[in-house]
């Protein structure tokens, strides 16, 4: 009479399970989520030096290193050096896609995922003032403060210098978000079980940035090659959208600012996690030092550590150039939806298997 009972309770316990975990998983907005679920994808990049670093340039190479590795700022860039006498011109060019710069050493960087496939978007002279730029920024550092102290996203708003156009752009974007974060707060909260966290928020702010701020300009070169033809459009105010851990969803620019983009944009960032996969979402990361794990811990007082999701796909070789794991790389290639429906399989072959031998273990009786 147990077993009558035991084996059908199993089965509806385990389907249940991944019943309440695809709509957990589905119910939380995608900002939430990828602040919460999503490591950022890893920049790239080489000194290019010939036959030795002086001392100056091999400290401050190390101090780069140092900084990539500082697991406090979590800053997703991982650096290593090549030296022109091991690494051949031909195939410096084949990683660069362009001529070796004559005067070296040069810093070279990629966006996550193209090194070995694209030019890098970054070929500077490497001196402290580029390193300065790529590891920090007023406009970077703020933008992760907003992004952990609860906004849904951070929007980026780069003027083109007519203020007519400047301020009818902003206008719009100013009034469209607030009609979004008016609507929104008057819509059910979703409810994440067995957690207690902060409260959802639906704040969407807007940060400026001027295109001639010197400390900025290599985050201003960062969102312009995002996409190939943004360059081609500086004379027109641009909105960069940010959520998550720093990561940019696209670009509008000019006309292309209008109600029913900017409601599009918020439609997504706001709406419920459909797949949980990162690298099936559309987005670049930025990059952005921040304390992202600890403020996610900061969330929550209560519940079990939450894992990784991210399902990071496969990359092009990098030219030889090795670089070690990246740290929380076999978090990030779990893919936790997967591996729960292996075991829920794994789980019922048992029960059918042990049902079987009790079955037949009775009818011998």
């Amino acid at each position: 009479m147990r077993l009558k009972y035991f084996i059908p309770a199993i089965f509806w316990i385990c389907l249940s399970c991944f019943t309440v975990f695809e709509a957990w998983s589905c119910s939380v907005p995608v900002f939430r989520y990828a602040l919460e679920r999503w490591l950022p994808d890893t920049y790239k990049g080489v000194v290019i030096f010939q036959k030795e670093m002086a001392k100056n340039e091999q400290a401050l190479f190390e101090q780069l290193k140092n900084i990539t590795l500082d697991t406090d700022v979590s800053l997703n860039l991982q650096v290593q050096a090549v030296n022109t006498v091991s690494f051949s011109e031909e195939k410096l060019k084949g990683l660069l896609k362009d001529e070796v710069p004559e005067k070296l050493p040069v810093i070279a960087i990629w966006y996550p995922g193209h090194m070995g496939k694209t030019a890098p978007f970054l070929t500077a002279s490497f001196e402290p003032s580029i390193v300065e730029a790529i590891t920090h920024s007023p406009k970077r550092a703020d933008i992760a403060k907003r992004l952990i102290n609860g906004d849904a996203a951070v929007w980026i708003f780069v003027p083109s210098g007519d203020m007519e156009k400047d301020n009818q752009a902003r206008s719009l974007l100013r009034k469209e978000l607030d009609s979004a974060a008016s609507r929104l707060d008057k819509s059910p909260k979703p409810v994440i079980p067995g957690y207690k966290g902060k409260s959802l928020s639906y704040g969407f702010s807007i940060l400026p940035l001027s295109p001639i701020e010197p400390r900025e300009k290599f985050f201003l070169e960062t969102l312009l090659s995002s996409e190939s033809d943004l360059h081609e459009h500086r004379d027109k105010p641009m909105v960069f959208p940010v959520f998550g851990r720093g990561r940019l969803l696209g670009a509008l620019f000019g006309e292309y600012i209008s109600k029913k983009n900017i409601q599009g944009a918020v439609s997504f960032i706001t709406g419920a996690c459909s797949c949980e996969v990162k690298a099936l979402n559309p987005g670049t990361d930025l990059l952005i030092a921040a304390p992202w794990e600890r403020a996610v811990l900061d969330f929550y007082s209560s519940g079990p550590a939450l894992p990784e999701l991210t399902g990071v796909m496969p990359e092009a070789p990098d030219s030889e150039i090795q670089f070690p794991p990246d740290s929380d790389e076999k978090r990030k290639n779990i893919n936790l939806p997967l591996m729960f429906g292996f075991a829920l399989v794994g789980i019922l072959v048992l029960v059918g298997l042990l049902s079987m031998i009790l079955i037949r273990r009775s009818r011998r009786d």
